[in-house]
């Protein structure tokens, strides 16, 4: 309860056990906010980037040696992270925004696939020793409501319409 943003981010960690029962001093953090486009926070599209700021300001305090937020907007990566706020939050606060390309990517099999056999993936998701999910409660016409699942669409590259098509089967 508040308005400090900050301290209700700090609040909540604590109760998991803090910040240190994740992010462990020299390790490399990956945060995913959901960005989706370039939107102001007011309008409840993207993740707050006071949210962002808090932790990334967190997992510096506990030593990492790097913080990267990254997500895959839907338009312009510059303008999204500039609109949000969360570029300018995230560096304030000691992170580093990586706006992604296609290098940024790899191909990965899903052996056990029933539907989905092969898919890019962001590389931060493999070389990070900690991934922050920090999606945002919003509706959507297969999900229902979309969080921590449908926010991790933002680590897949190339053209990704068709994970919509029996989507429950692809989440």
């Amino acid at each position: 309860k508040g308005n400090n943003i900050a301290e209700m981010v700090r609040a909540g960690i604590d109760k998991l056990g803090g910040i240190s029962s994740f992010v462990k001093p020299g390790n490399k953090v990956l945060i995913k906010p959901n960005i989706l486009y370039g939107q102001k926070p007011e309008y409840a599209a993207t993740t707050n980037p006071q949210v962002i700021a808090a932790l990334v300001t967190l997992c510096r305090e506990a030593g990492a040696a790097e913080v990267v937020v990254a997500d895959r907007p839907t338009s312009s990566p510059t303008e999204a992270y500039r609109i949000s706020g969360i570029g300018e939050a995230c560096q304030k606060a000691g992170g580093k925004i990586k706006v992604l390309t296609d290098r940024h990517f790899v191909s990965k099999d899903i052996p056990e696939g029933k539907i989905l056999k092969r898919i890019s993936l962001l590389r931060d998701l493999f070389e990070s020793d900690v991934v922050i999910n920090v999606p945002i409660a919003k509706t959507h016409s297969l999900a229902g409501l979309t969080l921590a699942m449908k926010n991790m669409m933002g680590t897949i590259g190339g053209f990704r319409s068709p994970m919509h098509i029996n989507f429950d089967q692809k989440i």
